[in-house]
């Protein structure tokens, strides 16, 4: 029996990470009796700590999940694991997996050594039980060239081989249920826990790793699933249950089915949190999503800026996004998320969206603009002149209609705007992760 080392570096409550955290907790049920699972979490990002603790369990092929500042870890590790363990293969895997991307990140850091690292580019569950398949039956690593999904590094030729396309499960009912043994000892003590309720979305915005999706439908779990994933939450003892989806508000007959899990278990004492897209939140969709104790609700409005939203494939209206927020502030304070240094934006324009927030009953929340694995921004960087921080997750420094200098006299207008007066609507200011009026909030309650 060979094994497969699961492993993990830190990981913080995070949906972008669960998704694919939650496949890997669903591979030992898909991988046969050739493998036994031996589950890694690394203490730290020290390469070479990490890996020897990876080659203290004699792993015969390893599967490492990494976010996205994590990609260097994950390199660097790859390097180390390569000088104490040559002959074991190990693969990349989460939405970081997406050779452009890596490229990017080994032009900023530094070579890629390792003789045997490869991509699993896509949803793990549609690319590891073949791979693992061939593997179990003696297949070598450069053999695996050609399977679903998978991105071989050459580390002669410093490139790539295989499709390297971005593989997703159609059918998800047809995926076993989670395992719970293993799930990150953080989730358990923060008694957080995750469902999924679809993957797909929609929209195939351009700064988002949905560009990648060939065939953007929304695909649901099915009522049965969905209401044992909630009872099994419940049984846990989750307080929070983050729901994992592009957005809870696309699809009616999915809320019924979670609205319907929790009125016929009669839990009253657990909250949910998750996306919504405001274009959705009306008639029975919004009766719905009001019927869940809500702990956090996020809607993506990126920007009002409308050269901006022609160039990220987004035409929201900002007067029916106000009166879809004046609706939902009835059982909670939804968090705008908008983005500063988006190609066609300016900073006036940047500025004009803070300010119409600022009129509405919401939690703002800013982030830098990153170039994502797989969209279309980080694919089109040069034509659109974008330089971005592959060191620390793609951050972008700035381009043509949002200079670097510019983008710092935002972040200076939102912190003097957090330190002054506060006699908004609005409620919580914050940009990327900081809370900029946090004091002022203090001193009004």
């Amino acid at each position: 029996m060979k094994t497969l080392g699961l492993t993990f570096f830190p990981t913080q409550f995070s949906g972008e990470a669960a998704q694919y955290e939650l496949g890997m907790h669903r591979l030992p049920q898909m991988i046969g009796d050739a493998w036994r699972p031996e589950w890694i979490q690394l203490p730290g990002t020290d390469a070479a700590v990490n890996a020897r603790r990876i080659a203290d369990t004699r792993p015969d092929f390893v599967l490492l999940h990494a976010h996205r500042l994590q990609v260097p870890d994950a390199l660097a590790l790859a390097n180390a694991l390569g000088e104490l363990c040559p002959e074991v293969p190990l693969l990349q895997c989460g939405w970081t997996a997406h050779p452009p991307y890596v490229d990017a990140v080994i032009a900023a850091t530094g070579p890629l050594e390792s003789p045997v690292f490869g991509l699993a580019c896509g949803e793990v569950e549609a690319v590891l039980p073949a791979v693992l398949e061939r593997v179990a039956s003696g297949a070598a690593f450069l053999e695996l060239e050609g399977l679903p999904g998978l991105a071989l590094r050459d580390a002669r030729e410093q490139g790539w081989r295989g499709s390297a396309r971005y593989e997703y499960i159609h059918d998800l009912d047809a995926l076993p249920d989670v395992s719970l043994e293993h799930i990150p000892k953080a989730w358990k003590e923060s008694k957080a826990g995750w469902l999924e309720l679809a993957r797909g979305c929609r929209f195939r915005c351009s700064f988002c790793y949905g560009s990648a999706f060939e065939h953007p439908e929304l695909r649901r779990f099915g009522p049965e699933r969905i209401s044992a994933g909630v009872l099994r939450a419940a049984e846990q003892g989750v307080s929070v249950l983050g729901l994992l989806s592009s957005s809870n508000s696309f699809d009616v007959e999915l809320l019924r089915s979670l609205v319907g899990a929790f009125r016929s278990q009669g839990i009253r004492n657990m909250a949910v949190a998750g996306p919504v897209h405001a274009r959705y939140v009306r008639g029975e969709v919004l009766d719905l999503l009001g019927a869940l104790d809500w702990r956090l609700m996020t809607i993506g409005l990126q920007t009002t800026n409308h050269d901006a939203q022609r160039l990220i494939r987004r035409g929201d209206d900002p007067e029916a996004l106000a009166e879809t927020v004046e609706r939902i502030k009835a059982f909670i304070t939804p968090e705008i998320e908008i983005v500063l240094g988006l190609p066609g934006d300016s900073p006036e324009g940047f500025k004009s969206t803070v300010r119409f927030l600022l009129s509405l009953p919401v939690n703002i929340t800013v982030h830098t603009l990153r170039l994502d694995p797989w969209s279309s921004f980080l694919m089109e960087r040069e034509k659109l002149g974008i330089s971005a921080d592959f060191v620390k997750g793609a951050r972008v420094l700035g381009h043509p209609s949002f200079s670097a200098e510019q983008m710092e006299e935002c972040r200076t207008f939102l912190r003097e705007l957090g330190a002054g007066p506060w006699s908004y609507r609005a409620g919580q200011l914050a940009l990327d992760g900081e809370h900029l009026n946090a004091k002022q909030k203090r001193r009004a309650n």
